[in-house]
């Protein structure tokens, strides 16, 4: 008998239950499949929801769809659209569950799973040890074959008229074949999408298919394991270091109850914190919270925040059951979860095009009016300057529950894609949340050090005249000389990017005996970040959010055109405590610190994105800045006074 995750007295109690069909289905795989299937029904996967998700060592993962669905309201035409009868007798184009389960497939390599992901990105047969498939509760085999058979009929038609315009000479051969491979890829998806969908009486050939499936070396028992910890997390996980330590302030803010607010403070504040502690104690209430960034690579860092808390804190939280993602991937995941049609912007596009096409998208509440969409009685968002306002009530009108707990956080100082209101002084008003909760206090640094007062400088001398609502750094005057022991804050000035940058930033790891883990790189540059990393690699790992030189050469001897899927997958997968030194751009660390950052500046930044680089820093900084630049006698004074 295979094992189901949670149990099924677990199950009978979920805030959730299961349909008819999706119960009788876990019954019947369980008493079907032999105790070497593992079963995971309805998985916490950041957004998405699975039906069922079976994974076997050494062979391979399934996901399978559950529908309940009437059959007789169901057709499907030639180019294999799928569209529902309403109640007023029309009919309603929607998406195939086929296309959710090749969605949640995807998902698998794109979001959730890393080493998967980044294997899969360099070698496309790595795709093929996820199978989807479909299961309709209340159809038969009859059934099936009365929903396919149109479709297919009428191309077989098509064809067959084709081959009688080849045969009377109204065609050549050249426009025959064409053709032909045409009508013939459509059969194909058509009948390959048929031979994924199963009802009730077909169930054991489910079995025998399932059990067919042969082992797999792609399968490793690495990829198995990293999929099993993420359908099946642990309640605790281990976390090193000392206990976060919250103020009286921060604990006031990170008690959570049913109100709405919103809290903005200056970088190292301890919003995240807030936020972790605020998200464990809504679970301890309802269990049922979600969180959002903008930022892709946050999600980790949040994860292992909450991780902290929750293991130091001794609390009885699955932490992972607390559903973390960025606000992009949850629109889109919750139009999969409805199965909603939706357009896609074309594959080739690059990343920031597919973000731009989503951005005004997303905009459209229409997709989920009159929806049952799943509501949540605890919803943070972090970064929220980088929101449009619509973002904001699209996920408080159709995804919090009635009188549900809603907070935002942000730092307005860090709003680097210039998000406006009125005016990029005056950023969104956000009705029903009440007045700004001001966090001043950064525990980044202390306070009276030279590092958090050239913050609080800059602040003044660049971005007062150009925000309105500034949260400023409280700092108290240095006590000490600049130079001290402990401390390095530097800035080196250039002409033009050459090979001395990173033999610099060589020298300084190895004299102040840098430890790799605590160091960052960040410019707004790929192109400047490649350069450095490509001198590390010459004696140690790196960890980076771009595709590096070496990647890209790889993608070219494989021609492989997957630079796109590699750097997003590289921004889902980054983690701060790797153990190597990170490379990273702005945009991607921002939210993120380290105890030395290493800041090469092009020249042309916004001062929002001086100010989100510089204040990665916990303890050391030293900054590259082009010769001449707005900000090059702001650093000589701050930087270089000895």
């Amino acid at each position: 008998m295979a094992t189901v995750y949670p149990d099924f007295q677990t199950i009978s109690k979920l805030r959730v239950p299961p349909t008819d069909g999706e119960f009788f289905l876990l019954n019947y795989l369980a008493g079907e499949l032999d105790s070497s299937y593992e079963i995971f029904f309805n998985p916490y996967l950041d957004g998405d929801r699975p039906d069922i998700i079976i994974l076997k060592k050494q062979h391979g993962a399934l996901i399978i769809e559950v529908k309940d669905w009437n059959p007789s309201l169901y057709s499907i035409d030639q180019n294999n659209k799928w569209s529902v009868q309403t109640p007023n007798g029309k009919r309603q184009p929607i998406r195939s569950p086929h296309q959710q389960a090749f969605q949640y497939k995807t998902n698998m390599f794109e979001l959730h799973l890393p080493i998967l992901g980044m294997a899969e990105a360099l070698n496309s047969n790595f795709f093929k040890v996820i199978h989807p498939f479909v299961y309709f509760h209340n159809s038969k085999a009859g059934d099936i074959d009365s929903l396919y058979r149109p479709p297919l009929d009428e191309l077989s038609a098509k064809k067959n008229a084709l081959r009688g315009k080849l045969n009377n000479g109204q065609i050549d051969g050249e426009a025959y074949n064409k053709q032909n491979d045409f009508l013939y890829n459509k059969t194909g998806k058509i009948e390959r999408d048929r031979a994924m969908l199963f009802s009730r009486d077909t169930l054991d050939k489910l079995i025998k298919k399932i059990n067919r499936l042969g082992g797999n070396i792609l399968f490793s028992e690495e990829i198995y394991e990293e999929f099993k910890r993420r359908l099946s997390p642990p309640e605790h996980t281990s976390s090193q270091g000392e206990p976060i330590e919250l103020d009286r302030r921060q604990r006031k803010y990170s008690t959570s109850a049913d109100e709405r607010i919103k809290i903005q403070g200056v970088a190292g504040s301890g919003k995240t914190s807030i936020l972790a502690a605020r998200a464990i104690n809504a679970y301890k209430r309802h269990g049922n919270v979600l969180i959002l960034t903008f930022n892709i690579t946050l999600k980790q860092l949040i994860r292992d925040k909450i991780s902290h808390i929750n293991y130091h804190s001794q609390s009885e939280v699955n932490f992972h059951r607390i559903e973390i993602t960025n606000y992009h991937e949850f629109f889109r995941s919750q139009v999969n979860n409805l199965n909603l049609e939706m357009d896609v912007p074309a594959p080739q596009l690059s990343q920031k095009e597919v973000e731009l096409f989503f951005d005004k998208e997303f905009k459209k509440a229409s997709y989920f009016a009159g929806e049952e969409t799943t509501r949540y009685s605890s919803i943070f968002i972090d970064e929220q300057q980088d929101y449009e306002k619509e973002w904001v009530f699209i996920i408080r009108d159709h995804f919090l529950e009635p009188n549900g707990e809603m907070v935002l956080f942000r730092d307005q100082s860090q709003n680097i894609y210039q998000r406006e209101g009125d005016s990029l002084k005056k950023p969104w008003e956000l009705q029903g949340f009440g007045r700004w909760i001001k966090l001043t206090k950064s525990y980044r640094s202390k306070m009276d050090t030279l590092l958090v007062n050239s913050f609080k400088h800059f602040q003044e001398k660049f971005l007062m005249k150009r925000h309105d609502d500034l949260d400023i750094f409280e700092a108290e005057p240095s006590k000490r000389d600049f130079k001290f022991d402990d401390d390095l804050l530097t800035c080196h000035f250039y002409d033009d990017i050459n090979n001395a940058i990173p033999h610099i930033i060589d020298d300084c790891i190895k004299k102040n005996k840098l430890i790799p883990n605590d160091i960052a790189i960040i410019s707004t540059s790929i192109d400047i970040l490649n350069k450095i990393n490509d001198f590390f690699l010459r004696q140690e790992k790196t960890i980076t959010t771009f595709v590096t030189n070496g990647e890209i050469e790889k993608c070219k001897h494989n021609r492989l055109h997957n630079i796109e899927k590699i750097e997003r997958r590289k921004k889902h997968f980054f983690v701060q405590n790797s153990g190597l030194i990170k490379l990273a751009t702005v945009h991607s660390f921002k939210g993120m610190e380290s105890r030395t950052v290493f800041c090469v500046l092009g020249g042309w930044e916004e001062p929002e994105a001086v100010y989100t680089a510089i204040t990665r820093a916990k303890t050391n900084l030293v900054v590259f800045d082009k010769k001449g630049s707005r900000y090059a006698d702001f650093f000589q004074d701050e930087y270089n006074k000895n």
